[in-house]
């Protein structure tokens, strides 16, 4: 197997993640090169080109604030290159569970990282949008995370909207597609939400917990009712939560492990097949039903990798499997790798975003 890599990965935020995964490629006899030696979109056919996330939207402005236009031209052109090619890019991350958490976050606990630390490996795709697993996996990588599914739990009584970062990745097909930026788009759902259980004696208060990396602007959200516990970990909110909303945030999975049920409106989410997706759960908290979530953590087991297992070629052998399995499935439309707003939830937010 071909692999490409740009040198300035190994200087980024996940550095250890990509120097871990090479380290193991090679090991397993994978050829590497450096795309720094070549243009974008001349660089020889390989398998697999390695990323970090997907092109980002906001990046993609000469005066961008963050400097980062540069890095979006390249990176818009290595996915347009590869998907031309019918070949693959491997979006790395940070994982889901046993994260790095970044020291800027609000909810940060001041814990150091280590050689434990996951993160996602992910095909052509980020979070739920790509590749990770196949069929039925075993369940060797989920016990090895030693984590305890809670039993699920109904006695819960607030309703809890997670935020998410104006601007991320995750979520930028969703401010591209209703034309707004994501905090009014943030709002338009928390009202969504408060309006429907208005109509139902379900639950109780509804509360909105902003992402840590938001800052908060309390002109902005003067009609928001902010959750008293948004500067602290998230199991604070889970505490009396009968139901976590949001687009495809990870507390979603956070809440899942926890037996809180979740209603997602993204399919990026990483709880996506195990949360509810339609609004009739707003209307009725009984609509919930009791799903058996073991497939679904043993596929989430097999998204994230730590860094021994990236060096060791553990990580390599099995990215390499699903290569060799699956047929690469880059599609890469209006600049956006395989997002789409999900259809059912479009006119209900722009409802409330024209209010």
């Amino acid at each position: 197997m071909i692999i490409a890599a740009d040198a300035s990965l190994i200087k980024s935020p996940l550095s250890s993640a990509f120097r871990g995964f090479l380290e193991g490629a090679e090991k397993h006899g994978a050829q590497i090169f450096l795309l720094d030696d070549y243009s974008p979109e001349d660089y020889p056919n390989c398998d697999l080109v390695l990323s970090m996330g997907i092109p980002n939207l906001r990046f993609k402005r000469h005066d961008s604030i963050d400097g980062n236009w540069n890095i979006y031209k390249r990176q818009e052109q290595i996915f347009k290159t590869q998907a031309e090619r019918r070949s693959n890019v491997l979006v790395v991350e940070n994982g889901f569970l046993k994260r790095e958490t970044p020291s800027e976050y609000r909810t940060y606990d001041g814990s150091s990282q280590n050689n434990t630390s996951y993160h996602s490996l992910i095909l052509n795709g980020l979070n739920n949008r790509g590749l990770f697993s196949r069929g039925d996996p075993p369940r060797d990588r989920w016990k090895k995370l030693n984590i305890d599914l809670e039993d699920w739990k109904t006695k819960g009584e607030n309703v809890i909207l997670c935020g998410q970062r104006n601007g991320d990745s995750s979520i930028q097909h969703i401010s591209k597609s209703l034309g707004a930026e994501y905090n009014k788009i943030e709002i338009a759902i928390y009202n969504l939400i408060r309006n429907a259980i208005k109509e139902s004696t379900s639950y109780g208060d509804v509360f909105f917990r902003p992402h840590p990396l938001t800052p908060i602007d309390q002109d902005s959200y003067k009609d928001v009712v902010l959750s008293k516990n948004y500067e602290k970990p998230l199991e604070f909110d889970l505490e009396n939560c009968a139901l976590l909303c949001t687009m495809n945030s990870n507390a979603s999975v956070e809440a899942t492990i926890k037996g809180i049920p979740t209603l997602v409106m993204d399919e990026g989410a990483m709880s996506w097949g195990i949360s509810h997706t339609e609004p009739d759960i707003l209307h009725n908290k009984n609509a919930f039903k009791k799903q058996s979530r073991k497939r679904w953590a043993n596929n989430l087991a097999y998204s994230q990798w730590n860094s021994s297992e990236m060096k060791s070629g553990e990580a390599f052998e099995y990215i390499r499997y699903l290569i060799m399995e699956e047929p690469c499935k880059l599609t890469f439309n209006k600049g956006i790798p395989k997002n789409e707003t999900v259809a059912p939830w479009e006119y209900a937010f722009k409802q409330f975003l024209l209010d």
